[in-house]
């Protein structure tokens, strides 16, 4: 996911480097054969070292619900709230629902609109993953 500015602007390498393995992924794989997956926070246990876990889905969870709620998805991106809080509040995605999606990419046939030559870069956003 692309969070924009001020985010992007204070990460700025992490984000400049996400953009160039995007841009090698779609010129060596073009026309859909690559697929580039934008989560946003993603979600799960995470260790540190070898033994020191850290829930990320207690604050993971909660904002996948919530931020992932239809009615809510359609109050933050309606007029309501600047661009800016629009990018920012996204929902989180489980480490599992990535990677399912990601596998649901990888093996699913190239869609369609590829084809034709209309479209050339195949994204799975975050709210593609939730459905996963």
């Amino acid at each position: 996911h692309d969070y924009g500015p001020p985010l992007r602007d204070l990460l700025k390498g992490y984000f400049d480097g996400k953009d160039t393995a995007e841009r090698s992924l779609f010129q060596l794989f073009p026309s859909g054969t690559g697929t580039a997956v934008r989560p946003g926070m993603v979600h799960g246990t995470r260790y540190v070292g070898s033994a020191v876990p850290i829930p990320l889905s207690m604050v993971g969870k909660p904002l996948e619900v919530l931020l992932g709620n239809p009615l809510v998805k359609s109050i933050v991106q309606g007029s309501v709230f600047p661009s800016v809080l629009q990018r920012l509040l996204v929902p989180a995605a489980s480490a599992s629902k990535v990677a399912k999606a990601s596998i649901d990419a990888l093996m699913s046939p190239i869609p369609p609109e590829f084809d034709d030559g209309s479209v050339e870069e195949r994204v799975v956003d975050v709210w593609e993953i939730l459905r996963s």
